[in-house]
């Protein structure tokens, strides 16, 4: 986080996430989170997620398919102007990795947004030990 409270966050879309999958490089886009949660938001649990970037873009184009109508979607986020040099993310090798379903993390954002500004993230063998201190209290959330 910088001194105007800007974080940089990587984000890595796999391709076993996706079907199908198509990219024919690795590209860096300034995605402004808020922006794209606000439009993640509005995506139906059955709908199909198209994203799509060109070469040198300035918006990314989601598109969200019904699957269960004809009904499409299409949305394009204006992108950040990133100095992709001076933010160079380096290869790191983590002591841990976490995976749980984002609708157990998105409740666990949830919870946390309304008592305090920074969170206290613990991972060991057992599990993952989220907690904050606000002003009206502590609150503490263990997953194993």
């Amino acid at each position: 986080m910088d001194n105007s409270h800007v974080a940089l966050v990587s984000m890595m879309l796999k391709a076993e996430g996706f079907s199908p999958y198509h990219c024919d490089r690795n590209v860096a886009l300034g995605i402004n989170l808020v922006s794209l949660t606000k439009v993640l938001k509005a995506a139906q649990n059955e709908d199909i997620l198209t994203l799509k970037a060109k070469d040198s873009p300035n918006v990314i184009n989601l598109v969200f398919e019904s699957a269960e109508t004809d009904q499409l979607s299409e949305y394009d986020i204006k992108l950040m102007d990133i100095d992709q040099e001076h933010l160079a993310i380096p290869d790191t090798e983590y002591a841990a990795t976490v995976e749980m379903p984002s609708t157990e993390f998105q409740r666990i954002c949830a919870d946390l947004r309304n008592l305090s500004e920074s969170v206290m993230v613990e991972a060991n063998k057992d599990g993952v030990k989220f907690s904050c201190q606000g002003e009206i209290g502590n609150w503490l959330r263990e997953c194993v």
